[in-house]
């Protein structure tokens, strides 16, 4: 509840070994930590040997989709470290960083469910980064008409691939400087397991968030949120979006009757940080 802090958790995964088993890090957080009783306990279980803060910014810590038990964590900032769990969070080993050439900042990592060799993250300059050896070396992908970065200010927040078919995936990108509107922002999508990306969908549009579930007639359900930087007034488009695309992207619906709250700061700002399905019910949550 204090609103004095100088961090917060931003980014969680769940065991499926273990489902007592959770890690957390976070914007600003001193490492990573883990419960083995259900959140009762916490440890910290990753450290910066220096002791300086390590941020896991948006959804930068994930079970390997393949192998319960297995963790990885893309660290954010100008340090770009990957690091490995194989004792289901309780040790990590850092096992590669990605190369400042390619970008100043990691944002967030992903996996496609049907390969543990394949790992994606999102990075700062609107770039896609790509490992083929379960994230031991990467490399840039083409993500807008065959260019390997974005924009300067852009960044990837998020990287979904479909539950329908694995080699289709979903990335938002997310505009942080007034002045580099143009171009910037919007959805991409590979279809060819992610060796390319292209924007399909928001272009000027900055946002935050995707999930993707199966939809009928043999296409994905997409559901979107935008995203501004601050409280201040501001041109970005983004503040208070979630659209919807029951066919793949072909057509969006947006959904205009939320009841948007205020915290305690009494912020009115509207950032959807996180979308998620439910694998069993199929319910989507915000």
């Amino acid at each position: 509840g204090s609103t004095d802090v100088p961090n917060f958790i931003s980014s969680g995964a769940r065991s499926t070994l273990d489902t007592n088993v959770m890690i957390v890090g976070g914007f600003g957080f001193d490492g990573v930590r883990r419960t083995s009783d259900a959140g009762v306990t916490w440890k910290r279980v990753l450290t910066d040997a220096r002791r300086a803060l390590m941020y896991y910014i948006s959804e930068a810590l994930i079970e390997d989709t393949r192998v319960p038990g297995t963790f990885y964590g893309a660290r954010g900032t100008t340090n770009n470290g990957i690091w490995k769990s194989v004792d289901n969070g309780a040790t990590w080993d850092s096992i590669s960083v990605v190369p400042s050439q390619i970008t100043r900042g990691l944002c967030t990592i992903a996996q496609r469910a049907d390969s543990n060799n394949i790992l994606f993250v999102g990075c700062k300059g609107g770039v896609i980064a790509r490992s083929d050896d379960q994230g031991r070396t990467w490399r840039r992908v083409p993500v807008l008409r065959g260019d390997l970065s974005i924009s300067g200010d852009a960044e990837i927040p998020k990287i979904v691939f479909s539950r329908r078919v694995p080699t289709t995936g979903y990335a938002v990108v997310a505009i942080t400087a007034p002045d580099s509107i143009r171009d910037n922002g919007g959805l991409l999508k590979t279809v060819d397991g992610g060796a390319t990306w292209d924007r399909i969908a928001f272009s000027d549009t900055s946002l935050w968030s995707v999930a993707v579930r199966d939809g009928g007639d043999g296409k994905d359900d997409i559901f979107l949120g935008g995203f501004r930087t601050s409280n201040l007034p501001t041109s970005i488009i983004g503040d208070g979006l979630v659209f919807r695309s029951s066919n793949g992207g072909d057509s969006w619906q947006r959904f205009d009757d939320i009841q948007w709250g205020v915290n305690e700061r009494e912020d009115t700002i509207r950032n959807v940080w996180s979308l998620h399905i439910n694998p069993t019910t199929n319910k989507v949550y915000m």
